[in-house]
């Protein structure tokens, strides 16, 4: 958990708290949908607020946008770039890649591109952006977190 690594800066163990909170809020959205009550829950909000129906979507950007977003600026930092212009650099191609790629596999043109036959879905698109963009701003959060003194450690980064 972020959170239990932030230094006493109050705007940043809440920063910390919150990216916790949404990520153990989706998880457990996540794998309570893998279980054979999950479909139960499916269609009780109406559409695009049925989280259930659109779970996968947001866990699977959140995570492919966070790791690509830390593989990017690794590689990049490899090239000798700053470490704060890397990681912008990185956040953005992440951001981008991921909207790339939820536009080919969630709309028609993208899925007629790439020769699927599954149905293309704008609400599961939006869902895919809006994890997109949480993975990437959990970068940000972990950043700002990392940037702080750790409980282990009395030297700041």
């Amino acid at each position: 958990m972020l959170s239990s690594y932030v230094n006493t800066d109050p705007y940043a163990k809440r920063n910390a708290k919150v990216v916790d909170n949404v990520i153990f809020v989706l998880t457990a959205i996540f794998v309570a949908n893998l279980l054979p009550f999950g479909a139960n829950f499916r269609d009780i909000l109406p559409e695009p607020f049925d989280i259930f129906d659109h779970v996968s979507n947001l866990v699977v950007s959140i995570t492919i946008a966070y790791y690509a977003t830390i593989l990017i600026a690794k590689l990049i930092h490899l090239t000798g770039v700053n470490r704060s212009l890397g990681l912008l650099i990185a956040k953005s191609a992440a951001f981008i890649l991921m909207i790339t790629m939820n536009v080919l596999f969630e709309t028609r043109g993208g899925l007629s591109l790439v020769g699927s036959s599954t149905t293309a879905d704008t609400i599961d698109l939006a869902h895919g952006v809006l994890g997109a963009a949480i993975g990437v701003g959990v970068v940000y959060v972990k950043q700002k977190v990392d940037s702080g003194c750790h409980p282990e450690s009395t030297q700041r980064r």
